[in-house]
């Protein structure tokens, strides 16, 4: 007999190819990112490459969002100030473990989640303008004051991705170490009933 209750998958396997492919290509544009000197080098390609990826995955979760059995546009509530109050604390170590009740993220994620898909978009149109300065958008070059400032601006971003990338590990582990497990596997890691140790729903 089993020691421990199943509690189904909690991220199902798009969720998980759309989170590592994200990872993998902000992982190279911010490798990339930092030697690029020469436009359309090896790294360029590379890093290009890596940036299209990135952009084209926004849609594929946006279908996901709303489209099939796993859409899960409901789960997305607007956050509310005692929730972000709530959740703030915790991290803080000044309140308990919070409840994002019907929601699948709690109010900092889901701030966070949208804000960085927006922030990936204009990353890719600042990176295509500094790639084409002359071409389609030479408007928006001219309008942020010119390549340097662009340039600026997308160091800028790829730092700011960094930090996203690194404070969203510290969330993920400082309220549940056995939140990563869904990540990799789909499943959570849960505590037995029988015999108070965890292992891996089914």
């Amino acid at each position: 007999m089993s020691n421990h209750v199943s509690a189904g998958p909690r991220q199902h396997v798009w969720a998980r190819i759309f989170h590592w492919t994200n990872l993998i290509a902000m992982i190279l544009l911010i490798l990339t990112g930092l030697h690029v000197k020469i436009p359309f080098s090896n790294m360029f390609g590379v890093h290009f490459f890596a940036g299209v990826v990135l952009v084209i995955n926004i849609p594929v979760r946006m279908l996901f969002l709303f489209v099939g059995k796993y859409a899960d546009w409901h789960q997305w509530g607007f956050p509310t100030p005692k929730e972000y109050f709530t959740v703030i604390r915790h991290y803080l170590f000044m309140g308990p473990k919070y409840d994002v009740g019907k929601n699948k993220y709690n109010a900092l994620q889901r701030t966070a989640y949208v804000a960085i898909l927006a922030l990936i978009i204009f990353q890719g149109l600042t990176g295509w303008a500094l790639a084409f300065p002359t071409g389609a958008l030479a408007g928006l070059v001219d309008s942020l004051g010119g390549i340097a400032a662009i340039r600026g601006i997308h160091i800028l971003c790829n730092w700011i991705f960094i930090a996203f990338t690194l404070i969203h590990a510290y969330m993920v582990y400082a309220y549940d170490p056995a939140e990563f497990a869904p990540m990799f596997w789909g499943t959570k890691h849960q505590v037995s009933a029988s015999q108070g140790k965890k292992s891996v729903s089914a």
